[in-house]
């Protein structure tokens, strides 16, 4: 590998890992200020769903999301990925 190719996929892998984190931080700061109220509403008021199952979708779609955020974001700023 040439010091080009590595430098190259070091920014990838670098812009992969800021994006992750931003948006990790991001969505720990909404989803616990907000927690309780909407737990207390789906689980309780709604009774849509019980609370160990409620936590596992949660976690499921936000780990769904931060997969597609940083898949697209870092598919968009290097056009080589993917090709």
């Amino acid at each position: 590998m040439t010091k080009e190719t590595l430098q190259t996929l070091r920014n990838i892998l670098l812009r992969t890992l800021l994006v992750s984190v931003a948006f990790a931080v991001l969505m720990a700061t909404v989803y616990y200020n907000g927690r309780s109220h909407w737990d207390r509403m789906i689980a309780d008021h709604w009774q849509l769903i019980d609370q160990p199952s409620l936590n596992l979708v949660v976690v499921g779609f936000f780990t769904l999301v931060r997969f597609y955020l940083v898949f697209f974001s870092s598919r968009q700023r290097s056009p080589c990925i993917g090709h």
